[in-house]
Order: C-alpha cells, then sequence, then structure tokens
C-alpha cells in the first residue's frame, strides 16, 4: 500500500512538473523585412539588421521573398543578419518580402532593430544607388 501512495505521489509530481515545464516556454516574435519602392525599380538589395542585445535570434526563412538570386544568403553574424541579392529585371510595387527573422527574448518592436550598411540600386543600367534607402524597408513584427 505504501508503495502504491509513493507511485501516485511521483506521478503527480512528474506530471505538475512536465505541465510546467511546456507552458512556460515563451513564443517567439517574428519579424519581417520588407521592401516598398515607391515606384523606382530596385534591382539589388544589401545590408545588415543589428539584432539588440537582449534578444536571442533563433531561425531565418527567405521563402517567398522577392529576392531571386541571393548574392550573400541572409545569415547570423554575432548580433547582426547579413544579407545580398539581386532581382533580375528589378522589382517596382508594394511591400515585398525580403526575408523574415524570429527571436526570443521579449516583446521587441521595431525601433528596437538598427538597419546598416543599407544599398539599394536601381534597375536602371548603371547601378545608381538609391537616395534614402532606409525610407523602402519596413521592419515589421507579430507573436507567433
Amino acid at each position: 500500500m505504501n508503495m502504491i501512495r509513493v507511485f501516485l505521489v511521483l506521478n503527480i509530481l512528474f506530471l505538475t512538473l512536465s505541465l510546467a515545464s511546456t507552458t512556460s516556454a515563451a513564443a517567439p516574435a517574428e519579424i519581417v523585412l520588407s521592401l516598398n519602392t515607391q515606384e523606382q525599380s530596385i534591382n539589388t538589395v544589401s545590408g545588415e539588421v543589428i539584432i539588440p542585445s537582449y534578444l536571442e535570434p533563433v531561425s531565418i526563412l527567405d521563402g517567398n521573398s522577392v529576392i531571386k538570386f541571393w548574392i550573400e544568403p541572409p545569415h547570423f553574424l554575432d548580433r547582426r543578419i547579413i544579407f545580398s541579392g539581386i532581382i533580375p529585371g528589378g522589382y517596382t510595387g508594394g511591400e515585398a518580402r525580403l526575408f523574415r527573422f524570429s527571436v526570443l527574448g521579449g516583446e521587441p518592436t521595431a525601433a528596437d532593430f538598427k538597419i546598416a550598411n543599407l544599398v539599394l540600386l536601381l534597375n536602371d543600367g548603371r547601378g545608381t544607388s538609391v537616395e534614402n534607402p532606409r525610407s523602402l524597408i519596413k521592419i515589421s513584427i507579430s507573436q507567433t
């Protein structure tokens, strides 16, 4: 009888611990980096996204991107995401996804992420740099 009680208590304790560990994990935030050309034809995009130190990078997905050929696919390096790609024939239009990534560690806002070394080139046959390229890039966030 004592053995059954011990077994039952251990099972209840195990069940409680199991439930606590599965429900305490925080959901990652998904961040989407997108391009809105504002009626300009863009054929090259490169730059870096700087991730704040309080967030932990988890993954990067570049599927369904407006970028057709990645020269340097998006990847983590230290606290940055480095990327570079081209769009043959250029892209002109509204918001189009470049890539998305996820982070853990809080509830970030778009202002938490910095974009550095951003270069956008026009599809004009000369590789003309876009003036104020940051105005064409949008960061949006959702909790998954």
